[in-house]
């Protein structure tokens, strides 16, 4: 929070009325109000107690980047976990077809559309965002880098409320990943892409290996097998 925004929510909370600058409360009526890009900044952060799954708090990463299903707007604001939840989890059981045809489902066939850890992000912890916020949350489209049963790579696009970040939201400049889609500037600074763990992406790599983003050096990304145990770093946009 800046000395104004400080300065503002003393006031406010002096005056014994209005809302303080960085509780949901507050962000829910400036995106009402139409001037969140004004009172906001990139990199904010607000609490989100996820139980079991721990205190990950939500960073907002973009304003208007992200396309909202059956609508030409763009969500007003995106966020991304800033740590990520306690438990970790494969990103599907291991590619059990030695050639093609490959099977949907499993290795990173079917991609995140068929993935285990997105039935588990939209099952498990979603659930787990209280109801002020959940009912804020938001049906985007996201587009994600997949393998399809012959072996060859393709972009396809879901609707999700709850994600994990993809290559290209991350790693605007990396020869692998989606070919189209969002890109959050806000992690072209490698600190902020770091987090306490070695996290899994939603890109798919090959027929059974995912990207996910290294705890170490310049946290940059790598493709491991899609069995492996990674943390799981969700975000996702409101308006």
């Amino acid at each position: 929070m800046t000395l104004m925004q400080r300065r503002r929510a003393l006031m406010m909370a002096a005056q014994g009325g209005g809302t303080v600058h960085g509780t949901w409360e507050d962000l829910f009526h400036h995106i009402d109000k139409g001037d969140y890009f004004v009172e906001y900044s990139v990199g904010e952060i607000l609490p989100l107690d996820l139980g079991a799954e721990g205190v990950v708090n939500a960073q907002i990463v973009a304003f208007d980047a992200d396309s909202i299903l059956n609508s030409t707007e763009k969500a007003p604001i995106t966020l991304v976990a800033e740590k990520p939840c306690n438990t970790t989890q494969r990103w599907n059981p291991q590619q059990s077809a030695s050639a093609a045809p490959y099977i949907d489902g499993e290795g990173c066939v079917g991609g995140w559309e068929k993935s285990e850890i997105r039935a588990y992000v939209k099952n498990s912890i979603l659930p787990l965002i209280q109801a002020n916020i959940s009912r804020r949350v938001l049906s985007v489209q996201k587009i994600s880098s997949s393998i399809n049963t012959d072996g060859t790579e393709t972009d396809i696009t879901t609707t999700d409320k709850l994600w994990i970040p993809s290559l290209r939201e991350m790693f605007v400049s990396n020869t692998r990943g989606e070919r189209s889609g969002a890109h959050y500037s806000f992690f072209d600074a490698v600190d902020n892409r770091k987090k306490a763990n070695h996290y899994w992406l939603r890109t798919a790599y090959g027929t059974n290996t995912a990207e996910s983003v290294l705890l170490t050096g310049n946290y940059g990304s790598s493709g491991d097998s899609a069995q492996q145990l990674f943390s799981v770093l969700i975000g996702f946009c409101i308006g």
